[in-house]
This record gives structure tokens, sequence and C-alpha cells, in this order.
């Protein structure tokens, strides 16, 4: 038996418990979405009306979601979450399909939005830090990693 193999740390690749999940918060999670807010969801409207009309508003409003879910089933983030170091993952640890991502953005935000934002507040009382769309298509925004200096700052600000 050999006695120089490293203890099992939790961040240890030999060790057989991964660390547990730290899950985003409400703060971190609502800079996020302002972010993507501020510069995809409101250019691509923007634009979608210039070049679609208003008439056509249902349309417009699936072009940033589309885009979102395609970035989740991607990348497992879209840019105000990759600016956080925040990640969406399935129950499985991987990043959402598609179509998950697609009933999370569209049914999922729509239901969290309706009463209230309550499915937005959510995140605060649930001990998983889940939102009703989390709930709906089955996953959770983790951390990444800590968040320093100017993101720190930015989230708070």
């Amino acid at each position: 038996m050999d006695n120089n193999l490293p203890s099992p740390l939790p961040n240890n690749p030999l060790s057989s418990n991964p660390p547990a999940p730290i899950y985003a918060g409400f703060v971190i999670r609502t800079a996020a979405l302002f972010l993507d807010s501020l510069f995809v969801s409101m250019p691509i409207t923007l634009v979608g009306f210039l070049i679609f009309g208003l008439n056509s508003n249902i349309l417009v409003g699936f072009l940033p979601a589309t885009l979102f879910s395609f970035l989740l089933s991607r990348y497992g983030a879209t840019p105000g979450k990759m600016i956080f170091h925040l990640k969406v993952v399935s129950k499985e640890g991987s990043n959402p399909t598609f179509l998950m991502a697609l009933l999370r953005e569209i049914v999922g935000k729509f239901l969290s939005s309706i009463v209230f934002s309550l499915g937005y507040l959510w995140v605060i009382f649930d001990h998983e830090k889940q939102s009703w769309h989390d709930k709906l298509a089955k996953t959770h925004v983790v951390s990444t990693q800590p968040l320093t200096g100017f993101k720190k700052f930015l989230m708070y600000f």
C-alpha cells in the first residue's frame, strides 16, 4: 500500500464525494438577468421591432428567449451569467438540453413573472434556491467560482 497518495479532499478527483454545488442566490441572479436584459434582450427586441414592426410582438418576444435557450444548452450560461460565473445545470449536472432550456426560458419565465414575479422571488425562500422556472425545467443555477473585486461590486450595484 502506497502511503504517498493524497488524502481524499472535497476537490480531489480521487475522492468519492464530489463537492456540494453552490447554488446562486437572488441578488447575483438578478444582476445577471439585468445585464442580459440590458445588453441582449433590449437590443434584439429593438432590432426585431424595426425589422418586423409592432404587429409581430410575439415573434420578437421569442427571439431573445430562443437565443438564451441556445446559449444555455451550448454553454450552460447566458452572457450575464457568464460574467458572474454562474451556470445553469440539469439535475444530472450537465447543460440543459435545448428543449429543456426553451421550456425554462419561455413557459417557465412566463409563469415566474405572471403573479407579481413571485416565481423569481421564490429563490429567496427555496432551500436549493430554485425559481419556478428552474423547478419546471428541473435545473439549478450554480456558482462556478467566487466573485471578487469589480464583479462583486457590480453585482450589488
